[in-house]
């Protein structure tokens, strides 16, 4: 944020004369667009490390780690809070931070943000003594290679029997012996001893010689976990495709009429009312209808050749727009709390900030297949090959009232797709730490610090 404040106080391009002259023969700095973009990619990276991690955090300060109804309850409060927060700081961002830049300009307008960064910095720091803060173990990425790696290595090893004891499985020493479960039973040959455990595992501390031929049971059930889970996150690529497509209700809002009372209302702001996850098929059924209305209103003025930017309206109150967005908000709320919940709960307790991380990770490759569904039905529907489209840039010559159909019938099809992984993948809360093992874990924490 400091590096994109910056890039508004210093000047843009070079004071020449002509540039004074005329604004068309000014002449861009050459480092202004590197420290643009430079400041893009410190804010993504910083996001990557936030985003997945405050979830995951903040969690662990409430989770007592158990199945208790009290516990569920507690965590799922906080994940709802979490969300409500997120949404007001969208809010805020969306209205006041956007007001102040166009009210006053640029480096006001950054200069605030940077000003609320510093601040959640601060009271960060002041708090970091008082926080729970696990130590890792080891890295969880890696011990996912090397679980896919041994399991392969000892690929012509005979399966362990369903119902061998414990101690025929690895398990990292001074833990409850524990056998893998029997889902994905390929895996389990990452963990099973041989013939001469001696020659695999370290007599002194119980540890593996090579961890890339001999795992332990927990991270076998910490692979499971993450492959189990991946059909269901696979359902959540949808939502991010009907997200990422709210742009198209700002075009419909500029060719309608936007005043309530005596006051305009901008149309970017109709883009902002969403506030939930669960009824997408729905909600794109009430798009589909809102727009062939809107469609047909305009044909009947006579405003078919009149596109967004023309500032010709028909004659409908942008607020029809409004069901729509409750709709979706209340089904990106539903979804994605429900896919928080989820995560957090399925994954092994070293895996919480990736399992949270799955969510933003859908919403990006549902931005991605929203980019690619647009182009495909814009190559589908193009009349005589440069005629236009269903998504025209002038909606009145377009048919965005199918788009959205498609999107529909995509949001079923994806519904259908989700109940049948749920139905694959069973029971929910396997992979959950029992208070057992969570004393236990404690305990062992404990003697690492003294």
């Amino acid at each position: 944020m400091c590096l994109l404040c910056l890039t508004a106080i210093l000047p843009a391009d070079r004071r020449t004369a002509e540039c004074a002259a005329r604004r068309s023969e000014c002449e861009l700095v050459p480092w202004q667009l590197p420290l643009l973009f430079a400041s893009f990619l410190l804010m993504s990276v910083g996001s990557g490390g936030i985003r997945p991690c405050a979830l995951a955090f903040g969690a662990d300060q409430l989770d007592r780690r158990d199945n208790s109804a009290r516990n569920v309850r507690t965590l799922q409060t906080f994940f709802n809070w979490y969300y409500t927060v997120l949404g007001l700081s969208i809010v805020f961002a969306s209205t006041v931070i956007v007001y102040i830049q166009q009210a006053k300009g640029w480096v006001i307008g950054f200069a605030v943000p940077v000003v609320l960064m510093l601040t959640a910095l601060t009271l960060l720091l002041v708090g970091s003594p008082f926080y729970l803060k696990a130590a890792p173990d080891r890295s969880v990425l890696v011990g996912l290679v090397q679980v896919l790696v041994a399991s392969y290595r000892n690929r012509r090893d005979p399966l362990p029997p369903a119902t061998d004891d414990a101690s025929r499985f690895h398990n990292r020493a001074g833990y409850k012996p524990r056998t893998p479960s029997n889902r994905l039973r390929w895996l389990n040959r990452a963990c099973a001893l041989g013939d001469n455990p001696d020659k695999e595992v370290n007599p002194d501390d119980g540890s593996e010689r090579d961890p890339w031929t001999l795992c332990t049971v927990q991270q076998v059930e910490d692979v499971k976990a993450a492959i189990r889970v991946l059909p269901i996150w696979s359902t959540g690529i949808m939502p991010g495709v009907i997200i990422g497509q709210q742009m198209f209700p700002v075009l419909q809002a500029k060719t309608m009429e936007r005043r309530v009372g005596g006051l305009e209302i901008p149309a970017a702001s109709f883009g902002r009312m969403g506030i939930g996850l669960a009824l997408f098929a729905v909600a794109m059924v009430v798009a589909a209808r809102t727009e062939s209305a809107r469609r047909a209103a305009a044909l009947a003025e006579g405003l078919r050749d009149y596109g967004p930017q023309s500032g010709r309206a028909v004659r409908m109150s942008a607020m029809r727009l409004v069901p729509q967005h409750c709709i979706t908000g209340l089904a990106e709320a539903l979804n994605l709390i429900g896919q928080i919940e989820f995560y957090y709960s399925e994954f092994p307790k070293t895996m919480s900030s990736i399992g949270v991380s799955l969510l933003a990770l859908g919403m990006g490759f549902g931005s991605l297949a929203g980019s690619a569904i647009v182009g495909a039905i814009n190559a589908a529907t193009r009349k005589g090959g440069s005629g236009d489209s269903w998504l025209s840039s002038n909606l009145n010559r377009g048919h965005y009232d199918y788009y959205y159909l498609v999107l529909a019938v995509l949001c079923v099809a994806n519904l259908v797709y989700f109940v049948w992984c749920g139905w694959a993948y069973g029971e929910e809360g396997q992979n959950r730490v029992t208070a057992e093992e969570a004393t236990e874990e404690k305990t062992k924490e404990e003697q690492q610090k003294l």
